[in-house]
Order: structure tokens, then C-alpha cells, then sequence
């Protein structure tokens, strides 16, 4: 057995063999430069902050100090001696010229996290982002880069260096959610592994602090013969084992009176025989839990290992991987003894090319944040029809024949130039909230999608439609939001009145059943 002294002193002798290559010291150093760069020993302990790298040779001057890895930060400094300690953001917005973003792949399972970073970077090839690259950790994970060129110099007069770590948030948000899901299930299933995932991601989660619940059972046994009756509390595999108990005072044996499967957060131990409502059962298979995005790493002055420094457990070095080799690549082909390098920074950058993702996921976030604004109208809208009988009418319970469009939607409906893909979020929303399912609402999409000037990808139409009917209810966007006004719409004078599409089209359909008129929403579906 290898004791942790044996170990620390291997590593720290082919930490000053490897470190001692030039061209190591060289692609560490160029990559590291305007980073806040720090040493880390054996990956317990970091050097003094703040700190950076000049030259090859401060490389080796820190291994000989006891180093053993390098990590830098994402973020891109002007000068990163000049950063203190509780600076407030905008003084560090002052330091800050720019940020790579930095998407951090830190699954449990080696297999699952090379479909993860595949799934990833073809979500980001998806929205053009052609040039990213990617590096090996060193142990399970993966590092993918989209450089700071990447991204535009500023959005809507609001400079994108200054968003930082909001907007790199959101992009990785809205890639985890929206684009990387679909793909990773195709990936994982045409590799044979959604069943592994199926026993290690089924539970209940707490409410309280969101760490997974752990279940156990509270069993009453009763003796049939003297009445008596014991409790235990058990978990599945060890209730097994007591199945068989005797009675204490006749032998006779016990049978189960009741059992009760109870939950217990092992962070806040919170549990539900005393908080039945604090546990929520999340899918049997939740392919994120196993995505391994790291949203930690998105913070200000958070560091990551930076490219070709070794990892402590493995000692294995942390390679750029050629995108086209993941799926075939193995841990031990990142031996520091036959480290080849390749820039992790792509050799081409088209400046801009990131827009697109970034506005998209911006446009993304703010619809979800529209959430809030309608948070008291998640339910289906209920509408009286003020008949004798004064009988309540679900929307789910409307004649589809006879709903009638707002105008809004209709000009929608006719296809668009521009704000396709805000125009699929109203879409998507307004037909579901009326009671269509998702295959109806598949088919409404699909012929809009033909009168676009230019059709979106079939692939980005499924997606938004399945995660919109994986989430609870959600009414299209007020009127007054700015949606509309962003593809082109404008509300008319009628519409405003009703300040939602749904609303308009309840109230319409129920003067409609008192003979004020309606017309058949086929015909423009």
C-alpha cells in the first residue's frame, strides 16, 4: 500500500522532472499572462494572492519552492498585481479587461463526462461558436474554453467586461438547460449508458438547503398473538434482516403493522415525519446531475488549473485535447512523460463569433425572469361564464375550434424576419397555457416555422418545446413586456385591455358562447 508520504514525494519528483521542460514553462506562462496565476501545493494549500507569471522560469522557481500545480483565473486583468483583496466589483471592473468563459465539466464518471464536453461544444457549434477548444483536467473532468474575442465589446450600451460573473452565468445556464440536455440523452443512450445513471440518480431532494435527502424506513411490527408492537427505524436493507424478529414475550413472530418511508437531509437534517412538505422527488434519470457543470468557477477570482499544470491525485498533466479525440481519449494518454502541446487558446478567433449564444441566452434569462411577473397566474386561467348555473371554466376545458387568436399572435403566425426565437418562447407558452399538448403545439410550430423567412433548426424547435413541458405552467408575456416590441408586434388598443394573449383569447372564446361571434383557430395554425 502506498502511504501519502510515498506519494506526495513521487509527485513532487516528476513535478520537478516535468516542470523543468521549457516548452511546459512556456505554454503555461503564455496562456497564464494578464491571469491572477497562483501555485497550489500538492492541492492543499494555495501561494500568496495576488500573484502572476512574467517568465518560463517562474514556472520552476515555484515548483522548486514545493509547487505542484499552477491554476490562473478566467478572468483577463490589465494588471493582476494590482488587485486587493475586498475590492467592491466595480473597482475590479476598473482592473478587468476582459474574460474567457470557462466551462467546467466536473462529472462523478470519466465516460459520462466526455459525453457531457461533447454534448457542450456541439451546443455551442449549434449558435456558430466554431472556435473553442478544450483540455483534460487531469482526473474526470474537462475544461472548454470560448475566448474573450469571442464575445461583442458591449450589448445594448452596457459593456460585456463589466457582466462578469453574470452574464458567463447565464450563457453556461442556458447551455446546461436548453442546448446540452437533448444531445447528452441521444449521446449517453446511443452509448449504452443511461442505465448506469438510473440507480445512482433516483432520490428526493430537501426544499430547505437543497441537498439530496437520504431514506430510510420507520416500521411498526406487531406481535398477532399478545398484541405487543416494537418500532425501528431501518433503512430498505437492514429492514430486511428484521422481517423474521420474534416477539420478546411470547416467540411468536411479528408482523408488519406499518412502515413509513421517511426522509432526512443529512446537511440540515431536516426530516419528513416532522416536515412532510420539505422533500420534492426529482426524475429517476437527471441527466444534469451528472453533467458536472461547475457554476462555482464562474465567480469573481475563482481559479482554475491552467493548462498543462499537473494534478496531485493523478498525476497526470492537464493536455488540450483535440475536439475530435474526446469520445476515444483516455486518461493515461496524459502522461507528462509524452505531453505534446497544443495552445488551448485557439489559433483563430473570429471577434463576435459568441454574440449570437450571448444574446440568445441573455433573451433566455430574461423570459425566465418574466416567470416572476406572472407568478400569480401559473394556473391555468379560470374564467366564469356567468351562466345561472354560475359553473367555472378551465381553460383546459376550452373548445380549441373556437378560440380565438389575439392579433398579436396572428401576425406571429404569419412568420417572421427577425426575434424568431422570442417569438417561439410566446408561442410555445400561449398554446400551452389554452390546453394544447406538446404535440399539437409541434405542429403549430412546425408550419410557422415554414413561413420564416428563415426557418430555425428543427433540433433547437424540439428542445425549447420538451424543456417548456418539463416545467411547470408559464402564461406568454404581458403586453407591456418588451417581447413583442423586439420581433416587431405591436399590441393593438383591444389587446392592451386584457394585458395578456391568454386572457384575450378566454374572454373572447366565452363571448363567443354567448353568440358575440369567434372564429376557428385551425385556419391560422
Amino acid at each position: 500500500m502506498v502511504t501519502s508520504e510515498v506519494k506526495v514525494e513521487r509527485v513532487r519528483r516528476v513535478a520537478l522532472t516535468y516542470y523543468s521542460r521549457p516548452d511546459i514553462q512556456k505554454a503555461i506562462v503564455d496562456f497564464c499572462r494578464n491571469r491572477e496565476t497562483v501555485p497550489s501545493y500538492m492541492g492543499e494549500a494555495f501561494g500568496k494572492r495576488p500573484n502572476s507569471l512574467e517568465y518560463p522560469n517562474d514556472v520552476l522557481a515555484l515548483v522548486n519552492g514545493g509547487a505542484t500545480s499552477i491554476h490562473c483565473s478566467e478572468e483577463l486583468w490589465d494588471d493582476p498585481l494590482s488587485i486587493e483583496t475586498g475590492m467592491s466589483s466595480e473597482e475590479l471592473s476598473s482592473l478587468r479587461k476582459g474574460w474567457d468563459l470557462i466551462i467546467d465539466i466536473d462529472s462523478k464518471y470519466f465516460d459520462i463526462g466526455k459525453q457531457a464536453a461533447i454534448s457542450v461544444i456541439e451546443a455551442l457549434e449549434y449558435h456558430n461558436v466554431k472556435h473553442s477548444n478544450v483540455k483534460y483536467s487531469g482526473s474526470k473532468g474537462w475544461h472548454i474554453i470560448v475566448p474573450w474575442e469571442a464575445f461583442p465589446d458591449s450589448l445594448g450600451g452596457v459593456s460585456t467586461k463589466d457582466m462578469f460573473p453574470e452574464w458567463p452565468r447565464i450563457v453556461l445556464e442556458y447551455l446546461m438547460k436548453v442546448l446540452a440536455r437533448p444531445i447528452l440523452e441521444r449521446r449517453l443512450k446511443s452509448k449504452g449508458l443511461t442505465d448506469s445513471l438510473k440507480s445512482v440518480a433516483r432520490g428526493f431532494r430537501c426544499e430547505v438547503c437543497g441537498e439530496i435527502a437520504s431514506e430510510s424506513l420507520k416500521v411498526v411490527l406487531k406481535c398477532p398473538k399478545c398484541r405487543r408492537v416494537e418500532e425501528f427505524s431501518r433503512t430498505s436493507e437492514e429492514f430486511k434482516k428484521i422481517r423474521k424478529r420474534k416477539c420478546s414475550d411470547c416467540s411468536e413472530g411479528l408482523v408488519v403493522d406499518d412502515k413509513i418511508v421517511v426522509l432526512t437531509c443529512s446537511s440540515c437534517k431536516t426530516n419528513s415525519l416532522t416536515s412532510p412538505d420539505s422533500f420534492s422527488n426529482f426524475e429517476s434519470y437527471d441527466v444534469y446531475e451528472h453533467l458536472g457543470l461547475d457554476f462555482i468557477l464562474v465567480s469573481s477570482r475563482h481559479l482554475f488549473r491552467a493548462p498543462y499544470s499537473l494534478h496531485e491525485k493523478t498525476a497526470l498533466s492537464s493536455i488540450v485535447v483535440d475536439k475530435s479525440d474526446i469520445d476515444g481519449f483516455v486518461p493515461r494518454m496524459a502522461d507528462p512523460l509524452g505531453v505534446v502541446i497544443k495552445p488551448f487558446i485557439p489559433l483563430t478567433v473570429v471577434p463576435g463569433e459568441a454574440k449570437e449564444l450571448l444574446v440568445t441566452a441573455l433573451d433566455w434569462h430574461s423570459t425566465r425572469k418574466a416567470e416572476a411577473d406572472v407568478e400569480k397566474s401559473h394556473a391555468a386561467p379560470v374564467v366564469s361564464s356567468k351562466s345561472s348555473s354560475k359553473k367555472s371554466y378551465s381553460v383546459l376545458d376550452l373548445d380549441k375550434s373556437r378560440v380565438v387568436h389575439p392579433p398579436s399572435i396572428d401576425l406571429i403566425l404569419k412568420g417572421l424576419t427577425d426575434g424568431r426565437k422570442r417569438a417561439l418562447f410566446i408561442i410555445i407558452n400561449y398554446f400551452r397555457s389554452l390546453g394544447y399538448s406538446s404535440e399539437e403545439v409541434t405542429n403549430i410550430v412546425d408550419e410557422w416555422n415554414k413561413r420564416n423567412k428563415k426557418p430555425l433548426l428543427g433540433g433547437y424547435i424540439t428542445t425549447q418545446i420538451s424543456w417548456s413541458y418539463n416545467q411547470k405552467k408559464l402564461l406568454p408575456p404581458n403586453y407591456d413586456k418588451p417581447h413583442y416590441k423586439g420581433i416587431g408586434i405591436t399590441p393593438t388598443s383591444d389587446e392592451l385591455k386584457f394585458k395578456n394573449p391568454v386572457n384575450y383569447a378566454v374572454k373572447k372564446y366565452f363571448e363567443g358562447l354567448r353568440g358575440k361571434g369567434g372564429k376557428n383557430i385551425s385556419k391560422n395554425s
